[in-house]
Parts: C-alpha cells; structure tokens; sequence
C-alpha cells in the first residue's frame, strides 16, 4: 500500500522500534554504507559534499586515467554546472586542468518534419522534458593561463546547435559570479553574458554583507513535521501549513488547508528573529489572518493595477 512522506515516517519508526528483526536489518544497512562512503572517501580527492553519485565519482576516475596533455570529454547531468556537491569538481576542472568547452543541453526537443508533418523528438525520449544535460572538454594537466576563456553554449534543444557560435566565458567570471560554490551561470546569449559581467562589476554580493539567509519548511526535507489535517480544525499548539497552491490570482483560499505543525517542533533551532518572521509568515499579526491576507492582496492588486 502507498504512503506519502509523513505516513511512510511514521510507519518506519515504528517499524524500528517494534519490530527487532526490521532494527537489525537497517543498522546493518546503515554500517555497509558508511564502510562504502569511508572507503570512497579514501579513494577521491574532489568529492565535495552531497550524495555519492556515481556520474561524479567517474568524472574524477576518467580523468586521473588520462595522461597528461590528452583530452577528456563526457556527457552528465546538469547538475555537474551547479551542484554545491560538485564545486570541488569544478574547481579543479578549471584551475589545475584547462577547460575548453561546456555545453548543455534540455530535454524538451526539436521539430522535425515525419511523413509532411512537423512533430517534436527529443533526445533521450524516456527521460523528462525538464531534464537538463550536457557535456564538457578538458585538457588534463595544462592550468589555464591569465585571462583564458572557454566555450560555452546554454539550453540548448537541437543536437545540431552543438555548431552554433559559443559564448566566450572567462573563466574568471565563473568565480566572479559564484566564489564559493564556483557554480556555472547559464545564458542564452553572449549579449546575456556581457550584461551579466557589466551589472556584476565590483559590485559586492549579497553574501558579503551581514545579511541572514535561511529557508522556512521545505516539503521534503521537513515533511517528518507535517501533520495531516484531515476533517479535524487546528488545535492549539499547531500552526497551518501554507503552500503556495492554496493562493492563487485575486484568491488567498483558493484551497484549504490541508497540513499542520506543532509549534513547538518548528520553534526548535530557530533565533527569535527568525521565529518572529515565521510566525508572522502563518498567522499575519494577531488579527484575523483571513481578512489580513485578503487586504494584503487587495492592496497589491490595486498597486499593480495602477
């Protein structure tokens, strides 16, 4: 029988705590993975943090296997461009090795015309149109010289746009844009890229600033504090859960709520302040939340509408 994530929570630690036999299993399973990760660990320099996908493990593999001066291609997923996991990697595919090429590439298609008519072939057909891939070139063991720039082509659909005129990316930007995760801007345009470098500047990043950044509930990673409603009405102690698909255009209840969390579970680890924006965020002051939210709305629609 299928479980959504708090059901399947719940069920699990149970599950631990009933059931000996099931316990065993999993510290079992648990001790494998850390002996493999230890093991991992020892093997690869450039890992970063994150899973242990297997794409960026042969990333580093192929490379090491590579003599010094020869060229390295291979395709992977996006995530390679911009994954905080994958900084490390990044970082000496571009400063230890000389980067020549990133191209990347969606899922969504190209036309092609078939018995007169026009119809839409993507490149890997099984795989979602929203994935993004690509590929890159690198020369092992040659450091890029001052100023170097590399090739690179964004969003690309067509196997045929491989041949279209690149963006010449400097590889300075690379870390002008992203300094700590070395991240991958993507753009549709040299003259996006031009536009991009002119309003970075020097300009300082937000990063440098005293500013706090900080996520509030996240659907998957804190679904272990999400309640399910049902037919019952928010008791005390509990705060509703708000989602974007319960607003929609001129509507602030355009569905109910359908998830709550205990108060207390949420306020653990979080500063006054950040507690005090949270709450602010659910409940909308002290007043009745339904006519806040609604003048909120009402006001913004008439700005806008202006």
């Amino acid at each position: 029988m299928g479980m959504d994530g708090p059901a399947f929570n719940k069920w699990f630690e149970q599950e631990l705590k009933s059931n000996a036999k099931f316990a065993a299993l999993w510290c079992e399973h648990e001790a494998y993975y850390e002996r493999h990760k230890e093991f991992l660990g020892k093997c690869y320099k450039y890992q970063g943090a994150g899973d242990w996908n297997l794409w960026k493990l042969f990333i580093e593999r192929d490379l090491t296997l590579v003599r010094q001066g020869g060229q390295f291609s291979l395709l992977v997923p996006s995530g390679f461009q911009t994954d905080e996991g994958c900084a490390d990697l990044r970082r000496w595919l571009s400063t230890e090795n000389t980067l020549t090429e990133l191209t990347s590439f969606e899922n969504k298609g190209y036309l092609e015309l078939r018995d007169g008519k026009e119809k839409r072939k993507q490149i890997f057909p099984d795989v979602h149109a929203q994935f993004k891939f690509g590929f890159f070139k690198v020369v092992k063991g040659e450091k890029p010289p001052a100023n170097y720039v590399f090739d690179a082509r964004f969003y690309l659909h067509d196997p045929k746009d491989y041949c279209s005129t690149p963006i010449r990316y400097a590889v300075e930007m690379i870390r002008r844009f992203s300094p700590e995760n070395e991240s991958f801007m993507e753009f549709r345009s040299e003259a996006d890229y031009v536009l991009a470098t002119k309003i970075r500047s020097d300009h300082r990043l937000l990063g440098e600033f005293d500013y706090k950044f900080q996520r509030e509930l996240h659907m998957t990673d804190d679904n272990h504090l999400f309640i399910k409603l049902g037919d019952k009405k928010v008791s005390k102690g509990q705060l509703p859960l708000y989602e974007g698909k319960m607003i929609h255009q001129f509507d602030a209840h355009f569905s109910p709520v359908t998830l709550v969390v205990e108060e207390a579970a949420v306020r653990e680890g979080l500063s006054p302040d950040d507690w005090k924006h949270l709450t602010g965020t659910f409940t909308f002051g002290s007043g009745d939340s339904k006519a806040e939210l609604d003048e909120i709305i009402r006001q913004s629609v008439a700005y806008w509408t202006k």
